[in-house]
């Protein structure tokens, strides 16, 4: 968020597990709430999906961080930010996945993005083909923005970028490389530079 603000991005993009645990502590939550009114006050836009670690029974942290006015769940229709549209699929556990559509709102934006939490193809340990939602879908996406495997990695499916910036923090000692995000520019090209960030 500091990054963000200091360098005027047009919005912060979460693919998902904005908490790694089911029950965050209420200082986490806290302490979301003031790290996002920095966006707002920097009329900077937090776009984000529900991740696996999110899902309950109940409702979303993020459905209640939406009611506050400090972010947007994103879903099948679009939010256009400048010149893309933006679009999110939350996660969806692995037996419902045969029933979706990917059934899409048409845009007139330049570029189109899908934002998604799951486990993807050509990535390791994946079990969600990226194929399938690129050859289902009824939007183009320049670039799918995903969530959910830990490491960074950026790979090409049918002529579409498809990136995981990986995590913001570790989640166990066996993650010892750098954490970071991604710095997403849609123009010509598809631009994906990696940043890293200082971690405990």
């Amino acid at each position: 968020i500091d990054d963000a603000v200091e360098t005027d991005v047009d919005a912060v993009v979460h693919a998902g597990d904005l908490f790694h645990d089911r029950q965050p502590e209420l200082r986490d939550i806290l302490g979301t709430i003031r790290a996002l009114r920095r966006l707002r006050e920097a009329d900077i836009p937090f776009l984000a999906v529900v991740g696996n670690h999110e899902s309950t029974r109940g409702g979303q942290w993020l459905d209640l961080f939406a009611d506050l006015d400090l972010g947007e769940r994103l879903g099948s229709d679009p939010r256009v930010v400048g010149d893309t549209a933006f679009y999110g699929l939350d996660h969806v556990p692995e037996s419902r996945r045969g029933d979706l559509e990917y059934d899409f709102e048409p845009h007139d934006a330049d570029h189109a993005a899908l934002v998604s939490h799951g486990l993807f193809t050509p990535f390791a340990h994946a079990n969600w083909e990226t194929e399938t939602v690129l050859d289902r879908s009824n939007v183009a996406f320049d670039a799918l923005l995903l969530g959910d495997n830990h490491a960074p990695g950026v790979e090409t499916v049918d002529g579409t970028w498809v990136t995981y910036c990986g995590s913001t923090e570790r989640a166990s000692a066996a993650e010892e490389e750098p954490r970071g995000y991604n710095l997403v520019t849609f123009g010509d090209a598809v631009d994906i530079r990696r940043r890293t960030l200082e971690t405990r």
